[in-house]
């Protein structure tokens, strides 16, 4: 999850929610049973009527506590209107094969010549019926 937190942004009314969704990873790796959730620790607003029962009222949890899961289960939820309404928004990835130049990958036919150990410059005559260059 976290790299994918890593692309998220968020137009002002997302932004909230998008700090509750990056708190997620750290409220996962705590032990519940050790160290319950409380509600200082998660944005009560962001937890529709709906949810309140099921994340502040547990009674399988000590007085005061949040449910952790119902807490989760909620705030994706929340992420998921946002990210229907764009208020929290994927950011392009600098690392997206898409978005490097064609000029500057290798084709399919380049990164196969060295293993078939195959000297590059013998798929690149040029001649009759023949094309020259990086589709050849």
């Amino acid at each position: 999850m976290r790299p994918f937190l890593s692309l998220l942004g968020a137009a002002p009314a997302g932004r909230r929610i998008l700090k509750a969704v990056r708190c997620l990873p750290a409220f996962s790796r705590r032990r519940a049973k050790d160290r319950p959730l409380l509600p200082r620790e998660v944005d009560a607003e962001l937890v529709p009527a709906m949810w309140r029962r099921a994340v502040f009222s547990n009674a399988k949890l000590p007085q005061g506590a949040v449910d952790r899961d119902a807490h989760v289960v909620c705030v994706l939820e929340q992420l998921h209107r946002a990210l229907n309404r764009r208020d929290v928004f994927a950011s392009p990835s600098n690392e997206d094969r898409r978005s490097v130049p064609t000029s500057n990958r290798l084709s399919e036919h380049d990164r196969a010549l060295p293993g078939l150990r195959v000297p590059t410059s013998a798929c690149r005559q040029e001649g009759p019926g023949l094309r020259s260059g990086p589709s050849a």
